[in-house]
């Protein structure tokens, strides 16, 4: 919004005003999300091990698909990107319009709920040896 001779003004997507200190800007990186129509949206899905790895991966791509905010080219890209303690994570990367990233986290877990794709909770296995 304004850079002043000691600080820079900021407007959030929320319209909140954030004062920084110029020392600051100068010496940090800034990222406006907000500047451009598009953007690629890069998404994580953890799911459970007990789950197909090409159906999840055709779940992930479907959904994203068939919103219309989601550009077909470049076409979107779903892969493994962890196996971690409790889920396997997929990450979807997604060129769509700026203010797509909330809905299609809530499409996504429709879509896992009507294919009967599980998220997982963290969870500990004890294993309790007899001596």
């Amino acid at each position: 919004v304004q850079i002043d001779m000691m600080h820079t003004v900021l407007k959030t997507l929320d319209n909140r005003h954030v004062v920084i200190p110029n020392s600051i800007v100068v010496n940090s990186q800034v990222v406006d999300y907000s500047s451009e129509e598009t953007r690629r949206l890069d998404l994580t899905f953890s799911v459970s091990y007990d789950n197909d790895t090409e159906a999840v991966k055709r779940v992930i791509t479907d959904t994203v698909l068939a919103d219309s905010a989601v550009f077909k080219d470049p076409a979107p890209f779903v892969g493994i990107t962890e196996y971690a303690a409790s889920s396997v994570d997929f990450t979807a990367q997604v060129w769509c319009k700026t203010s797509l990233s909330f809905r299609l986290r809530e499409e996504m877990r429709a879509a896992f709920d009507e294919n009967g794709i599980s998220i997982p909770y963290n969870q500990l296995d004890v294993h309790i040896k007899n001596d």
